[in-house]
């Protein structure tokens, strides 16, 4: 290879990276919220300490709180949130989870971390539902156990979703912040009642994701694209 023929394979390799890079930097990562369809029925006595079964707008109240609260946790940030089951990292909340035999405590969320081919996560709705009760207040309403049911989910599916993100390690999981996502465990009245932030994890999913731009888009394809998933034209 003479000198002009390396060159030009240089400045080659050399303009790929940069149009890597500069894909990389426009990308819209995609996060895939669903639940699975099942009915929202829990046993007799957690049914009598909620005052009675959910009714069919309590169920849809749940869903639409747990959304708002996962998209309030990762705001700011070049995330999606959708209803994709296929998203790069999807999060399924699924009526329980099947025991297993080396399991010593109750587990909320669990997540295969798949790195540049995403994550898949999982939320335990009964294993929340059970902890949202525990952890009421004694002035606890019907209401109130409705929000603190959709928040222990929307939570629950931010953590996990921070760790298919930033891995099973770094920051997430501390044990001194009960009031941060980060927290190690979902069994606090924090969790349910009362607001979260993020601790030592935000700047690393920042620097992971990127921020969204500052008028509140992210640009993908030809489409702008809100970071509340919303599509508002070319």
């Amino acid at each position: 290879m003479n000198w002009r023929m390396g060159f030009a394979a240089t400045a080659v390799v050399a303009l790929l990276c940069a149009v890597v890079a500069w894909r990389s930097s426009q990308r819209v990562f995609t996060v895939g919220f669903v639940f699975d369809d099942f009915p929202f029925v829990v046993s007799e006595g957690a049914t009598a300490a909620l005052g009675g079964a959910f009714t069919a707008s309590e169920t849809q109240a749940i869903k639409r709180t747990s959304r708002d609260e996962l998209t309030r946790a990762f705001s700011g940030l070049n995330l999606t949130i959708t209803d994709s089951p296929s998203a790069f990292w999807t999060i399924r909340v699924r009526q329980s989870f099947e025991p297993r035999r080396w399991q010593r405590l109750p587990i909320a969320g669990e997540t295969f971390v798949m790195g540049p081919l995403g994550g898949r996560s999982t939320v335990n709705f009964s294993e929340v539902l059970m902890a949202a009760i525990a952890h009421a207040p004694p002035d606890v309403t019907r209401q109130l156990f409705v929000d603190g049911i959709g928040r222990g989910i929307g939570r629950t599916a931010a953590h996990e979703l921070a760790h298919a993100i930033l891995g099973v390690s770094g920051p997430m999981d501390n044990r001194t912040d009960a009031r941060s996502y980060e927290y190690y465990t979902h069994n606090r009245p924090e969790h349910y009642y009362g607001a979260l932030h993020w601790s030592q994890a935000w700047p690393v999913l920042v620097d992971r994701v990127g921020a969204a731009a500052r008028d509140g888009y992210s640009f993908a394809s030809t489409e702008r694209t809100n970071v509340s998933g919303a599509v508002t034209g070319p």
